[in-house]
């Protein structure tokens, strides 16, 4: 078996382990309520591994799972924070009032 085969295995295992550990500490009854199904789906969708399969889709997909209040960024993206930005602003700030009191523009 290849590695990345192992690994989106491994990754698909993991997000059934994310979706059921969610679901118990949601509660069943809760869940099936929130989609509108009997309880007994939610029961026979774990009997079925449906959580392993929504997780081979997610990995196939490259989506990842993350909780409601979760910052989600692309790896790519460059995340400034406040503090960072105010900091930032205050340097700019203060070099162009150097810049304006040398009479020199950039």
């Amino acid at each position: 078996m290849s590695t990345s085969l192992q690994q989106a295995q491994e990754r698909s295992r993991q997000i059934e382990s994310q979706l059921l550990a969610k679901l118990a500490e949601t509660g069943q009854v809760q869940v099936a309520d929130r989609i509108g199904v009997d309880q007994s789906t939610i029961s026979k969708w774990k009997k079925d591994n449906h959580f392993l399969e929504i997780g081979k889709l997610l990995t196939a997909l490259g989506l990842k799972l993350a909780e409601e209040n979760d910052k989600v960024v692309n790896e790519c993206d460059m995340v400034v924070e406040p503090s960072e930005m105010a900091a930032l602003k205050t340097l700019a700030r203060k070099y162009l009032l150097a810049d304006e009191l040398r009479g020199q523009r950039i």
